[in-house]
């Protein structure tokens, strides 16, 4: 058998020493293990080269015992150096990988989080959040529920609840608790606790007691009152609250609140009945005499919070007293000025001269009354006389049948020659004057009747002769849509037909007070 010399097998195991060098560099995963090239006696000695853990990417120096740290190689080595060192007796070739050199290099393992090598950051546990107990408001008022709300707790917590000076109002699991007026000027405190000990605290303002009507009332759906005119009306309003409120008179509408701003004269006390007054203790009293409906508000107001009424009273017409009439020259009725008369149930005469002041684009016109004491109705030969009335009360208010039909009454003259007839467009009763006297004029209604004189003044020019058809007649009276009915209304829209005034009669009214 051929044997190899010493000579040879050294330049094997130099050979083999680089070609596992030029391996190991490319795919820095083996270790290089050293054994002799003559003897492999030395057990010990190769099994420690064997199990020594290999470096990667720092392959040793050939021909040491062990790969040099300070040596590396580049992962593009070619498998034979160009300067490989002289293979040394006595050194040891590399022990060939267990792994074939076709399979991938392995992934070294990521460092563990306790390596202290590691960058990698601990782990942080999740901090639990701090129980909490919030109230529904800091400012709780007597009556309300103050309800507390909760967060951190591991279960249902136990509130109790206490006062300024720590004296404990209610326990339990309930969140929610009303305040007395007891408590009104302190403060509350809740504490929440569960079962494991966990507990937060909150406390609100001072506990206030605001002025609070128990009525719910609104426009829409005001408190009604009704009297009759003439009859005391008596009213007391009250409102819970501590300390006791304070009562004013506010506006029903905003739309008068508005106006006033522009009228210093205009105040929220003139929505009130005439001839009553509300006190500061909430007492509405007086004796109207004015039969209308009246909205206004009534506000209580006690420093920790108000509370608004809404309020209306109905004045009803009180009995039957006699027939007011209202009358003016027909011809005249679209002047700029036009002059008319109101008559008393006692006869007694007033005139009244009206004005135009301004006219809105619609067409419609305004016009400024004003009423002066005394007066006849006159009127020039062949005019005629526009004539109204109806059953009113002492107050001069508009009275209806029981039943609320309207009253017709009827017109008559002391003259055969004067034309009495229904006024089929205006809807009252038309006099006509042929002759030039003083006339006599009675209106009636059941068993009521005014009566007054009208002056027939001459015409320079001769007069036509105008045969008379009748000498009494019934008018029909008109609906003017004021907030009093037919007769009375329709007679201020006929004083005053042309010019568009309606609601004259409160105006005037409201003046005579």
């Amino acid at each position: 058998m051929h044997r190899s010399t010493s000579g040879t097998r050294r330049a094997c195991a130099v050979g083999t020493t680089i070609a596992l060098v030029g391996l190991t560099t490319g795919l820095g995963v083996f270790g290089v293990q050293a054994a002799s090239a003559d003897t492999l006696t030395d057990t010990t000695t190769a099994t420690a080269a064997a199990t020594a853990p290999a470096t990667p990417s720092t392959p040793g120096t050939p021909g040491t015992d062990q790969l040099s740290p300070s040596s590396s190689a580049s992962p593009t080595a070619s498998a034979t150096p160009t300067n490989a060192p002289t293979a040394t007796a006595g050194t040891a070739a590399p022990a060939p990988s267990s792994t074939p050199s076709h399979h991938p290099a392995a992934t070294p393992s990521a460092p563990r989080a306790t390596d202290p090598s590691s960058t990698a950051s601990p782990a942080v546990p999740t901090p639990v959040a701090a129980p909490t107990v919030t109230l529904s408001t800091t400012a709780p008022t007597v009556g309300k529920p103050l309800t507390a709300t909760v967060t951190g707790f591991s279960g249902t917590p136990t509130f109790t609840w206490k006062n300024t000076a720590g004296t404990t109002l209610q326990t339990g699991t309930s969140a929610s608790f009303v305040p007395s007026a007891a408590e009104n000027g302190t403060t509350i405190t809740v504490t929440a606790e569960d079962t494991d000990g966990d507990s937060a605290t909150v406390t609100s303002a001072a506990v206030t007691d605001p002025a609070e009507f128990s009525e719910h009332t609104s426009q829409s759906d005001p408190l009604e009152l009704s009297v009759v005119a003439g009859q005391s009306l008596s009213h007391v309003f009250s409102a819970a609250g501590d300390p006791n409120p304070t009562y004013s008179v506010g506006w029903f509408y905003q739309d008068d609140a508005d106006a006033a701003a522009d009228d210093p004269t205009y105040t929220p006390d003139t929505q009130l009945p005439d001839h009553t007054t509300l006190s500061a203790d909430g007492t509405l009293s007086g004796t109207p005499e004015f039969a209308t409906t009246y909205d206004f508000t009534v506000v209580a107001d006690n420093g920790s919070g108000a509370s608004t009424e809404y309020v209306e009273v109905n004045v009803e017409a009180a009995a039957a007293y006699g027939v007011e009439v209202y009358t003016t020259d027909k011809g005249k009725i679209d002047d700029d000025t036009t002059t008319s008369w109101i008559i008393d149930p006692d006869g007694h005469i007033s005139t009244e001269v009206d004005t135009v002041v301004e006219q809105d684009p619609d067409g419609s016109t305004w016009a400024v009354g004003t009423i002066t004491d005394g007066g006849t109705p006159t009127i020039h030969q062949g005019g005629t006389l526009v004539v109204a009335g109806g059953l009113v009360d002492q107050y001069g208010n508009e009275v209806d049948e029981a039943d609320g039909t309207f009253v017709e009454p009827t017109v008559t003259s002391d003259y055969a020659s004067d034309v009495v007839k229904a006024d089929d467009d205006l809807g009252g009763t038309d006099v006509t004057f042929p002759h030039a006297s003083t006339h006599h004029l009675t209106v009636s209604a059941d068993a009521f009747s005014t009566a007054f004189p009208v002056e027939v003044v001459p015409n320079a020019a001769t007069v036509a002769a105008i045969t008379p058809t009748a000498t009494t007649a019934t008018g029909e009276l008109a609906f003017t849509g004021s907030e009093t009915t037919r007769a009375l209304p329709w007679a201020l829209g006929l004083l005053m037909a042309g010019l568009g005034v309606t609601g004259l009669r409160i105006a005037r009214r409201r003046t005579q007070r």
